[in-house]
């Protein structure tokens, strides 16, 4: 066990040594596949202690270098899936292109330096992680030249780099108080003494502070300001890894901290303000994006927010459950970024002008929200959840019985018909999946106990960036820019355009 997952990291970064040379390009793709072929082979032996809780542990020299507990092995299974599917699309797409090597060699890094990061068992293992991530990221953004590519990267440097210095002063810390094992992280009120020369300050609230830091940072999350968004001027495959794989990489260090995670404590109260703000603002901008990558990408910082926002009120299960999701939904959006443009000039070309008629948009909606409410009652009571999870639940219910209203304004029967057959099948699987991550994780995570207030907060949150929003019911695949007139949004020809410059 410990020497197939070695083989996955250092076959990992020998393939991306290996990739820049032309004449070994060729055994670096043979290189990186069999890693990742490796490491599948590793979480399926692993799979049976993750979801037990006891979780595998790879050490060396009796000292626990890496787990696959539940979180770190959901985590490693979706970079694993997206390391296969992304490398042989950028190889198909970016055959014979000058920065095919340079992709190769980046994405290669990203993916040993996250497959780290996720099944760390120490804080130590994890810092090197994050930090050598960090380093493939700026690799995948300089694959292509150029004066906005520079900019862009710049701003991505700053960003990651200030969380890495976060990441690494935190760890460091842990290090020398002897809290580096995540095996030692306990109740807040174990241990409060942190000395730093002469002064004394409480240790959780000081290192769950720059993890916290670290990983807005890593999210593009106010105050770094979205480098994410800069990502759209790398080729699509380097947006899907990032964007699926990397920028997640924050709410996996805060869930290993989640009992430092206290209710109102100045960390968490710092991180509930950053990410609202960021979620409100990437909302707004999201809805005026002409283009389709920058829509998602500004889609990413919202989605990232509420995965946050989701751990600082004590529900780090649904954020794991988003976490899987999003990297999946993401990947596959960037990857159809090209497709996308032609279906949607399709669907205004033959959009039929008959909409749903009110009555029955309203009773479907009340059906959608009894059945799926009916389905969390279901399920809190045989798991016993908590109430803050309950009190989720009945907002995801409220957010798609509005959803089916909103898709009946502007959609004909028959794609109102299948939008909203694929959105009871999505909130209740979201749901389904959520309790259960809640409920085998309950004592592993060991969450401070939250209440409802915390969700009557998200609750507002969402609600606030909804009313500010004017996203029309098709802005999901095609939202209107800034750079489009008003006049014109009435003209599919000329959006599409726009779609089309954003695409490619």
């Amino acid at each position: 066990m410990t020497f197939l997952t070695c083989a996955v990291v250092c076959g990992l970064l020998a393939s991306s040594a290996l990739a820049w040379s032309p004449r070994t390009i060729g055994g670096a793709r043979v290189i990186a596949r069999m890693s990742l072929l490796v490491g599948a082979i590793v979480l399926a032996v692993s799979a049976r202690d993750a979801v037990s809780g006891h979780g595998a542990v790879v050490d060396l020299g009796g000292v626990a270098l890496l787990r696959f507990d539940l979180v770190g092995w959901s985590v490693c299974a979706i970079i694993i899936a997206l390391g296969v599917v992304v490398q042989s699309y950028a190889h198909r797409l970016l055959d014979g292109a000058p920065t095919a090597r340079a992709f190769h060699a980046g994405s290669s890094v990203v993916l040993a330096g996250a497959f780290t990061a996720a099944s760390a068992a120490r804080f130590s293992v994890l810092a090197s992680g994050w930090i050598l991530t960090s380093f493939g990221t700026m690799l995948l953004m300089a694959t292509t030249s150029g004066t906005r590519v520079r900019t862009s990267t710049r701003r991505a440097a700053r960003a990651l780099v200030a969380g890495d210095v976060a990441v690494l002063v935190g760890a460091l810390a842990l290090v020398l108080h002897g809290v580096d094992g995540f095996s030692h992280v306990a109740p807040a009120h174990t241990w409060t003494a942190l000395s730093i020369g002469q002064l004394h300050v409480s240790g959780p609230a000081l290192v769950t502070t720059l993890f916290v830091l670290a990983a807005l940072s890593r999210a593009g999350q106010v105050p770094f300001g979205p480098w994410v968004s800069a990502t759209v001027n790398a080729p699509t495959p380097v947006s899907a890894l990032l964007h699926a794989g990397v920028v997640n990489a924050g709410a996996v260090l805060l869930l290993r901290v989640t009992p430092w995670c206290t209710t109102w404590s100045v960390p968490m109260l710092l991180l509930l303000a950053c990410v609202s703000v960021s979620i409100v603002l990437a909302v707004q901008v999201t809805a005026r994006r002409g283009d389709i990558k920058g829509a998602l990408a500004y889609s990413t910082v919202a989605q990232m927010g509420f995965m946050l926002l989701m751990i600082s009120i004590g529900l780090p299960a649904v954020a794991l459950t988003h976490l899987l999701g999003h990297a999946l939904y993401k990947a596959h959006r960037f990857l159809a970024s090209g497709d996308t443009t032609d279906v949607v000039a399709r669907q205004r070309v033959i959009r039929s002008t008959t909409l749903v008629a009110p009555a029955t948009a309203w009773g479907v909606a009340v059906l959608v929200g009894v059945l799926t409410s009916g389905g969390a009652i279901l399920l809190a009571r045989e798991w016993s959840l908590s109430a803050t999870w309950s009190t989720f639940a009945l907002l995801v219910v409220v957010a798609s019985a509005v959803g089916v209203i909103r898709l009946a304004s502007k959609s004909s029967p028959e794609s109102w018909r299948t939008s909203t057959g694929a959105l009871v099948v999505v909130v209740t699987g979201y749901l389904a999946a959520s309790a259960w991550f809640d409920h085998v994780l309950a004592t592993r995570l060991l969450t401070p106990h939250a209440n409802a207030l915390w969700a009557v907060v998200v609750v507002g949150v969402v609600l606030l960036a909804a009313s500010l929003s004017p996203t029309r019911i098709d802005s999901w695949t095609m939202p209107r820019g800034p750079m489009i007139r008003r006049r014109d949004a009435r003209r599919p020809h000329v959006r599409l355009s726009a779609a089309v410059v954003g695409a490619h």
